[in-house]
């Protein structure tokens, strides 16, 4: 400066503003406001175009436009520090930030702000994101050779109607600073090796279509880029995936229509804080899964699955229900399969090959739908506060299950009303043992309950009501109770199986009808025996045997025993 002129520091003017450098660009606070404000480096009422041709870009002070889009492109790193923020307050207009070759590094308390313009980050290494704020408009974070991660604390780091992230590494990290913190609506993102990600509200997995930007040209004027084609899914093809929201977490198919709308290569983790979790669409993982919210549902065109061997799924309602709905599926490959619902268990579909289901329910366990069997494993292990199944001819009537042991509890007025396809043994179902996911997609081996034995209603007129296409085996199992069925009350008891019945524990009921059918031999060893106050029927389609300390007692009524050649009827009791 002259001697009569007094100092000047950063750059403002009433119009566009391009500045491009063949060096280092830094952006520095001088001592003069900008705009009537201080802390700002650049302030301009037009657009602007910040290049660094062959090296960087370092922010350490404001940027910002009053009517005009924003862009800021290096070769290499472009870095933005705590003061540096980037804003536009025009409504529509874009920021458009790019590395070309390397990082994008925002520093915690560091934003970039529209008024409802699009925000779009592009970077060939990793992207720190301090936060992003496009108001009601959408979000694009693009790292071509890196991952995309959490500056800190400070700010959500993005806000924005829809938001997409594309990384050749992860989305978050489940170390500290950890999780994605975001306010949107709709969310697709890819990161191979994991994605890790919170929202504050209702979230939408699905489609977010191109995310089109202003790019500044040489002479100020801007010209729109599309960043990007539609991007559907969330999906890490090695990695975990971890996914919570404070509100509904719903997840849809996109525009791909490939019946999948989120895939983990390794363990899942999804939770809707305080509402409903809802699959409308495949959710798949290679490795263990964890679905969670105040209801959980798997709609007919959804299907919850595990490809890793024996991993397992856990699905839980914690203040209402759980609903796989009739043409949904929830698989594993020979993992465990745990359902847990405050409320009623609707559910058809599951399957879990040489696996153990497990399902607690505070309410009704009821078959949902036709199109498949309820439940396929080895072991099947069920408590209900309500009835599990329902009575032929009601809604979809019994459970229908295919299981080789099976121990169940409920404690509705109803009881219990269970199908099996093939040969069962009612006795002793270990406890649970599962591998349950944490936030971070890391796994934490969990136990659940005691051994669970026999079939057993516990409210009075609870009923027992028991098919099996198959042999029938009825044992005491590890709680030495002696029992293998009982009802309570007046609940009446119908065991029937299409082959062999075979028993070596009491079948009991306080007041209730009992009949005990078999398609061919049926036979009662020690420890067996029949008995109530209500009447007996006994039939066996072929021999029909009893050890000399089986006892079939009935105080009040009538006793009938038959066999395919011997027919005795008595009041014996």
């Amino acid at each position: 400066t002259s001697p009569s002129e007094a100092a000047r520091s950063d750059l403002q003017t009433a119009g566009n503003l391009v500045l491009r450098v063949a060096g280092a660009l830094t952006v520095a606070d001088g001592s003069d406001p900008v705009n009537g404000q201080s802390g700002l480096g650049i302030g301009l009422d037009g657009n602007l175009l910040l290049e660094s041709t062959n090296s960087t870009i370092a922010l350490n002070a404001g940027v910002t436009s009053t009517s005009g889009s924003i862009m800021v492109v290096a070769e290499d790193a472009v870095s933005q520090a705590a003061a540096g923020d980037i804003t536009t307050s025009a409504s529509g207009e874009t920021i458009f930030v790019a590395s070309m070759l390397d990082a994008i590094s925002m520093a915690d308390g560091a934003t970039a702000e529209t008024n409802d313009g699009n925000i779009f980050y592009s970077a060939g290494g990793d992207i720190t994101i301090g936060g992003l704020d496009a108001g009601t408009a959408e979000v694009f974070v693009d790292s071509a050779g890196g991952d995309i991660l959490d500056a800190g604390s400070v700010d959500v780091e993005v806000i924005a109607s829809k938001v997409r992230f594309e990384a050749s590494g992860s989305v978050g990290s489940s170390t500290s600073p950890g999780m994605l913190e975001l306010t949107v609506g709709t969310l697709a993102a890819e990161g191979p090796s994991g994605i890790y990600l919170n929202n504050s509200t209702n979230l939408v997995v699905g489609e977010v279509s191109t995310v089109a930007v202003n790019s500044v040209s040489s002479d100020g004027t801007t010209f729109v880029t599309n960043a990007s084609a539609v991007l559907n899914d969330v999906v890490s093809t090695s990695g975990p995936i971890a996914l919570t929201a404070a509100g509904t977490l719903t997840v849809n198919d996109g525009s791909d229509t490939d019946d999948v709308g989120i895939s983990a290569g390794s363990h899942l983790y999804l939770k809707a804080i305080s509402s409903t979790l809802a699959a409308n669409t495949g959710v798949s993982a290679g490795g263990a899964i964890h679905m969670e919210g105040a209801t959980v549902s798997v709609a007919a065109t959804g299907s919850v699955s595990s490809s890793g061997s024996t991993e397992t799924i856990y699905l839980r309602a914690s203040t209402s229900t759980v609903t796989v709905a009739d043409g949904a599926s929830v698989s594993s490959t020979n993992g465990n399969i745990y359902v847990r619902a405050a409320q009623a268990a609707n559910i058809t579909g599951i399957s879990a090959g040489t696996g153990f289901v497990y399902i607690n329910a505070g309410g009704n366990i009821v078959d949902n739908g036709d199109s498949a069997t309820d439940i396929s494993a080895a072991t099947v292990r069920l408590i209900s506060a309500g009835n599990i199944g329902e009575p032929a001819g009601t809604n979809n009537g019994l459970l229908d299950i295919a299981t080789a042991t099976l121990a169940a509890q409920a404690g509705g007025s109803e009881g219990i009303f269970i199908a099996n396809n093939g040969n069962l043994t009612i006795g002793d179902v270990s406890g649970f043992n599962y591998d349950r996911v944490d936030a971070t997609g890391a796994l934490v081996p969990t136990s659940n309950g005691d051994n669970l034995s026999d079939l057993a209603t516990t409210t009075a007129a609870g009923s027992v009501v028991l098919e099996v296409t198959g042999n029938l085996s009825l044992v005491d199992g590890g709680d030495s109770d002696g029992d293998a069925v009982t009802a309570a009350g007046a609940g009446t008891i119908l065991l029937s199986a299409s082959g062999t019945l075979s028993g070596s524990a009491e079948v009991s009921s306080g007041s209730g009808a009992m009949s005990i059918l078999s398609g061919s031999d049926m036979s009662f060893t020690s420890g067996a025996g029949l008995s109530t106050d209500g009447t007996i029927e006994v039939v066996a389609g072929g021999a029909l045997t009893f050890a000399t300390d089986v006892h079939v007692a009935t105080t009040a009524a009538d006793i009938h025993l038959e066999s395919g050649t011997v027919e005795t009827e008595s009041g014996m009791n």
